[in-house]
């Protein structure tokens, strides 16, 4: 069994170009086929699921392998993936946003306080993840 965490604020490219993140898990993965004999049984939870789609698109195109994911890969489990994105980032990219804290009551208060809806769109624009959120056709 192994976790890969990772820095969630990054886009999926520059999860790459930073840490080399898709890169380690391609020989994680690898290694893990190896000592066990089996292919890998892969689990995600939330925006770790497309964190995942974008990683089995990288890693044939990267490795040159279209076959990389039947080879080392047996199933792919998502727990609650935004496949589709959310439209709560709609309202957070363009406005600041942030409906959730609205039922914290005096928590989301201080919130709206310390950080105003003007610095909470600044920050969520400056997470790189935040684009791979948006709703997408279906």
């Amino acid at each position: 069994m192994h976790m890969a965490a990772y820095d969630w604020r990054l886009s999926f490219a520059k999860l790459q170009e930073r840490d080399r993140f898709f890169s380690r898990l391609s020989k994680t993965i690898e290694g893990l086929v190896k000592v066990s004999g089996e292919k890998a049984v892969v689990v995600s939870h939330s925006m770790g699921g497309n964190l995942l789609l974008y990683f089995m698109q990288w890693v044939e195109e990267n490795r040159q392998d279209p076959h990389w994911v039947d080879t080392h890969i047996h199933s792919f489990v998502s727990i609650a993936a935004p496949f589709l994105g959310t439209p709560k980032a709609i309202s957070a990219l363009l406005s600041g946003e942030a409906k959730d804290t609205a039922e914290m009551g005096l928590l989301g208060s201080l919130l709206d306080h310390h950080i105003t809806p003007f610095n909470r769109r600044r920050l969520f624009r400056s997470w790189g993840s935040s684009f791979s959120m948006i709703p997408r056709g279906g």
